[in-house]
């Protein structure tokens, strides 16, 4: 019976001792390298399972986590017009989103990587309330 309990409380020790990983939910971020210098935010509901942001049209979705895994779904966008480079920054930015496969979130930050494994890392901006 004292071995049992032993186990588990070495058990339960080190359950509370595990750190919980970050997450994106509830986060907004701000991409980090970006043609004369447009911001690019990109936030996470806290609730659901949205994405959203802005570049120079605002813009949105819906996402799923596996894991590591992150899959985007399509980026629906109002449709404002730009200055011709950040519209053409913006678009490859949506073009990105549509080949995210992993993440990788941190206190500070978070970096998605491409298929073809460009990555496009963000800082966190600050919480999102929805």
């Amino acid at each position: 019976m004292k071995k049992c309990l032993s186990v588990l409380a070495a058990g339960l020790m080190l359950v509370a001792c595990q750190k919980e990983e970050p997450t994106i939910r509830g986060n907004e971020y701000v991409l980090t390298e970006t043609p004369d210098n447009v911001e690019i935010t990109l936030a996470f509901a806290p609730n659901e399972n949205r994405f959203f942001g802005r570049a120079v049209n605002r813009y949105f979705g819906t996402y799923q986590i596996d894991g590591d895994k992150l899959i985007l779904g399509p980026v629906g966008s109002t449709m404002m017009m730009g200055p011709e480079k950040a519209m053409a920054a913006e678009q490859q930015y949506f073009q990105d989103l549509a080949r995210v496969s992993t993440f990788r979130a941190t206190e500070k930050g978070l970096t998605l990587t491409l298929s073809d494994d460009k990555t496009l890392t963000f800082t966190k901006k600050g919480n999102v309330t929805d």
